[in-house]
């Protein structure tokens, strides 16, 4: 709890609040009575205002609270009259006032509280960016941070021994620094939460390696030039061996064509197949002859012929 001192404005009247405390969302307060020496057995009457309405009170040794249907279920006295307010809202924010009258019938001052409810941090989370500064030779780092739930945070940084008050940071972090851990708070009235981000330099700039390049674009290149030559060499003996598959066409049926020709065009002396033989060279021969041609000259089967 956060005490302030505030001044509150009542029919006319400026007066100072005498505690303010502030509250989350769902969370529970308690609000002082601030009898000092008197006790509760020493007054005739005791009782809680909220916004001037009656919400709690103690009369004549008898108790209630939850007077007002906001608060229902939601009020607790303690022995000495402390009020607690539990699952806090946000419409629970406004002023309270602790209000007694003694036995003898004279008034104690009015206590006043101020409570404030506000909607606490759940989550807290850092933003990181990096980038390489060839010039400095060192990372330049961009921060941010975040929060979600409380309304207008602050933020702290801390790094180290130091300490900065803002949602963003920015420093430069050489390379041999190491891992730097960074951590950012997120405070508002209701609560606190923190987050941890761990930093390290690495350069990213290269330079350019000739060895690297030679080393990669030989392979590559000779791998490339294999593949050429195998196309080339593959492409060469398909047109070889059609080539050669179209001379043998021709050798085998030149001849039946030329026969088939002659008689297509109606020529009155048609080529004989043993004409067309002749128009070889081949040497003309009877059957006789070429059966009798392998054997010995003088034999005497030919001198019977």
């Amino acid at each position: 709890m956060l005490i302030l001192t505030r001044l509150l404005l009542i029919s006319g009247v400026c007066v100072a609040a005498d505690l303010t405390v502030n509250g989350s969302v769902g969370g529970t307060v308690e609000l002082p009575s601030d009898l000092g020496s008197l006790k509760v057995e020493d007054f005739q009457m005791l009782r809680w205002k909220f916004k001037n309405i009656d919400i709690a009170e103690k009369l004549s040794g008898q108790t209630e609270v939850n007077l007002h249907a906001q608060f229902k279920r939601r009020l607790q006295l303690s022995p000495d009259f402390s009020l607690t307010v539990r699952e806090l809202r946000l419409e629970d924010s406004g002023e309270y006032q602790r209000l007694g009258r003694k036995k003898d019938g004279s008034q104690i001052s009015t206590y006043t509280i101020q409570l404030q409810v506000y909607e606490p941090i759940t989550s807290v989370w850092i933003q990181p960016e990096y980038t390489w500064d060839p010039e400095n030779h060192s990372c330049a780092v961009h921060l941010v941070c975040n929060s979600s739930g409380g309304l207008r945070p602050s933020y702290t940084w801390r790094m180290r021994d130091q300490t900065e008050s803002s949602s963003r940071l920015h420093f430069f972090l050489p390379p041999g620094e190491g891992n730097v851990t960074i951590t950012c708070t997120a405070v508002n009235a209701a609560n606190q939460m923190s987050s941890n981000h761990t930093v390290r330099c690495i350069p990213t700039e290269t330079q350019p390696d000739w060895k690297l390049y030679l080393y990669t674009a030989v392979p590559a290149g000779v791998s490339l030039l294999c593949v050429i030559i195998v196309s080339l060499v593959c492409h060469f003996r398909r047109r070889a061996k059609a080539a050669d598959t179209s001379q043998e066409e021709i050798t085998t049926y030149a001849v039946v064509n030329k026969v088939g020709r002659s008689q297509s065009t109606g020529l009155e002396n048609p080529v004989s197949l043993y004409e067309t033989v002749g128009d070889v060279n081949i040497p003309e021969m009877t059957v006789y002859s070429t059966v009798q041609k392998p054997r010995p000259p003088h034999s005497p089967y030919i001198e019977a012929l």
